[in-house]
């Protein structure tokens, strides 16, 4: 039995290989964590660009749900980018409007809500009559320079007049 004892005091396990499988789990894991936090980053630098799309199509379809109240009046929607619209303020049943007045008010609102809600926004619509029956096109610009900027895709010393327009067309 004495040599028994003896063999195995002389075989010990293996001391730190625990260690080193737990010092290359937690390497895998802290890079791991690193690109999840690159990711969310990302995430929300882009969020902000994100929301202004949000903002220009609810704009888009708002203006376009005017057009379709005032189906009598649809071609008094033309405007084009960068011209104003000119404010009729039909407000109320006592104001007296004609559809064109109608129309004219919607354009006021519409541009109005683009220049305060979108940065540099602005906007234009056409209308076209194809086989009687009338094709509307909605375009939105705004400057999505801050956004850009943001995710690092133009260098902070260019000039805002140097970045195109962001547009969405309906």
């Amino acid at each position: 039995m004495n040599n028994l004892t003896a063999m195995h005091a002389t075989k010990r396990p293996a001391a730190g290989f625990t260690l080193i499988e737990v010092l290359v789990a937690l390497v895998i894991l802290s890079v791991g964590l690193l690109g999840i936090a690159g990711m969310i980053s990302v995430s929300l630098k882009s969020s902000g660009s994100t929301y202004t799309r949000t903002q220009a199509t609810a704009l888009t379809y708002n203006i376009l749900d005017r057009m379709r109240a005032n189906r009598t009046s649809v071609d008094s929607y033309n405007i084009a980018q960068g011209t104003p619209a000119t404010n009729t303020a039909c407000l109320g049943s006592a104001a007296n409007c004609t559809p064109a007045d109608i129309a004219n008010f919607d354009l006021y609102e519409w541009k109005q809500d683009l220049a305060s809600q979108l940065p540099q926004g602005d906007g234009s619509i056409t209308t076209t009559v194809v086989n009687n029956m009338t094709q509307v096109t909605i375009t939105v610009y705004w400057s999505d320079a801050r956004a850009q900027q943001a995710l690092g895709e133009v260098s902070s010393s260019t000039n805002s007049s140097d970045v195109a327009l962001s547009k969405l067309s309906i």
